[in-house]
């Protein structure tokens, strides 16, 4: 192991027979049975522990003392041992279960048996990571952690109403009714739209009460012990990446006052040493637990009991690498494997006869479409280096936020040389939204049969910022054409885009857009397509959408009417 790892006793678990008053037994295949008897442990001060197979049932009974009263919290639908009080009554365990229903009703079921308990915390369970963000600051604040979503907000408003919470906080991404519906409980709301700035800011409040020096690093996919339990002993949990931490992270470790990092787990090494050089802490690795044997003094190590969250999954692959030397443009081709739109940050070391000459990049993230394969482009000379060796290193960190780029995809490839020529010349000549289909519809005008892809940047709804873009990329013949995005837009939305930061990219190749054109748009709305084709629809839509301008036109028709009137009456007069 790398000599900046330090091992010490916390780092290496030993595992012995438990010493608490009770101990709790998650018995379930479900993420959400596994975590509610983890905060109800916690909560009671009881120990805990979880089973992930079958086999790990008896694997663990050595371990358990007879003098223990044991809880079992067994699923009704996804056991992994059933009846597995049975098994450990058969032995002369003293032990009982609580049968729960999975998911939402597991969970509701639990926190009902917390009498006692009137801080609430509410997570979706789409996104396991925010409920391991939460758990250090529900156990300092003696909260219990529900999940709701738009399914089962129902019952979750219905108990809250119940018990009367003293606190309620919402955090992280919901459904909207669920924030509608436990609006009536005046909530703290903590919801950044960044799962990194989130766990920052509900870090913040357990550092504030309790001044911790060390904290857990983790990236909220699995649960564990330690992770779990960190509020009890004095540490937050804080989230890095898979291979990269985003800079605000680092600077919040670093400016907090953090001097020491548990970093749980082997699979985090990259992101622990980077946290470790940047923000100049000591980092211990959690990587194992030593299991204590009767007869030996010695405890051999086995891997760290954890249990997987749902997690949305990033896969970003290398296509190519080519110089254009008609263009004089570097053209990198990145294919996105998932189903998921993702952000990255392209960086090109440019390495000529061994000598890095030059490091080329985009300034700031963009943006890859579902499932897309996508060309992105560098101006660079290279004229003088066409006949020697030339490779690069590529450094593309991504994910699924544009200032959360926590994994990187990195490699080294020989730099491949063309020469095309691309005569395709766009312009973006109008931007409409059809509420009657929920599309933006870029029209734009070409010279000749080109690709293109359309965006939209920094468009408001919900009062956030965001980028949306085009499924993929079209054919467009010469002429005018339509490019569609699809986005749900509702009147306020609507209200604050006036105009829209319209970008599109383009070229005669499919595969790499070499060439971009960016405006401005003033934005018309329209009800149906029938509209838009309609005689005098571009410039009544524009007129009639525009609230202030309606009493206007009104008052121009009424002052016509009069001049009309006057006329007509001057006329008689002579």
């Amino acid at each position: 192991m790398k000599k900046f790892f330090l091992l010490v006793g916390l780092a290496l678990l030993l595992t012995t027979t438990i010493s608490t008053a009770e101990l709790v037994i998650s018995n379930s295949a479900d993420w959400q049975d596994v975590y509610s008897s983890m905060i109800y442990a916690a909560l009671n001060n009881y120990d805990n522990k979880f089973l992930v197979s079958l086999r790990h049932s008896e694997i663990l009974i050595p371990l358990l003392d007879k003098e223990q009263k044991i809880i079992v919290v067994e699923s009704d639908q996804k056991p992994y041992a059933k009846n597995y009080e049975s098994r450990l009554d058969s032995l002369g365990f003293d032990v009982d279960t609580i049968k729960v229903g999975g998911g939402s009703r597991g969970n509701l079921y639990i926190a009902n048996l917390l009498k006692d308990v009137k801080n609430f915390i509410v997570v979706d369970p789409t996104y396991g990571y925010s409920a391991v963000s939460v758990a250090p600051y529900a156990y300092l604040s003696k909260s219990f952690v529900l999940f709701a979503d738009k399914d089962s907000i129902d019952s979750v408003a219905s108990f809250l109403k119940s018990r009367k919470p003293s606190k309620l906080l919402l955090y992280g991404d919901l459904d909207k009714e669920v924030y509608e519906k436990l609006s009536q409980f005046s909530p703290e709301v903590i919801n950044n739209g960044n799962r990194f700035k989130d766990n920052i800011a509900i870090a913040e409040k357990y550092r504030v009460s309790m001044n911790p020096k060390q904290a857990v690093l983790t990236n909220g996919e699995f649960l564990e012990n330690e992770i779990i339990f960190s509020g009890k002993f004095k540490e937050p949990v804080i989230f890095v990446g898979k291979s990269n931490v985003p800079d605000y992270v680092i600077d919040y470790i670093k400016n907090a006052g953090y001097s020491v990092g548990v970093l749980i787990g082997n699979d985090l090494l990259p992101s622990g040493q980077m946290v470790k050089d940047k923000a100049g802490i000591k980092l211990f690795v959690k990587f194992g637990k030593g299991v204590a044997q009767q007869d030996s003094p010695y405890a051999p190590v086995e891997g760290l009991d954890i249990f997987p969250l749902p997690r949305v999954d990033l896969d970003l692959a290398f296509v190519s690498l080519k110089y254009n030397k008609a263009t004089k443009q570097l053209e990198l081709v990145l294919k996105n494997n998932k189903d998921v739109k993702t952000y990255l940050k392209p960086s090109l070391g440019i390495i000529v006869n061994g000598k890095l000459i030059k490091t080329v990049g985009s300034d700031s993230a963009e943006l890859i479409g579902k499932s897309e394969t996508k060309g992105f482009v560098f101006d660079v000379d290279l004229s003088k280096y066409v006949n020697d060796k030339i490779d690069v290193d590529v450094f593309v960190p991504f994910g699924a936020y544009r200032d959360a780029l926590e994994f990187a995809l990195t490699l080294k490839v020989p730099l491949q040389m063309i020469e095309v020529k691309d005569s395709c010349v766009m312009d973006i000549t109008d931007l409409k939204y059809i509420k009657s289909i929920q599309r933006f519809v870029v029209t734009v005008k070409s010279n000749k049969a080109c690709f293109a892809d359309a965006m939209l940047i920094d468009l408001i709804v919900d009062d956030e910022p965001i980028t949306v873009e085009m499924p993929g990329v079209e054919r467009v013949n010469a002429g005018l054409s339509d490019l569609r995005i699809k986005q749900r837009m509702n009147d306020v939305d609507l209200a604050d885009n006036p105009k829209v930061r319209t970008r599109v990219n383009y070229g005669s190749r499919e595969d790499v857009l070499v060439k971009s054109v960016e405006k401005v748009m003033p934005l018309r709305v329209f009800k149906t397509e029938n509209e838009v084709t309609a005689p005098g629809a571009g410039f009544l839509s524009g007129v009639l959408s525009n609230k202030l301008t309606v009493p206007i036109l009104l008052l121009l028709i009424l002052l016509l009417l009069l001049l009309l009137l006057w006329r007509r009456g001057k006329k008689r007069r002579h």
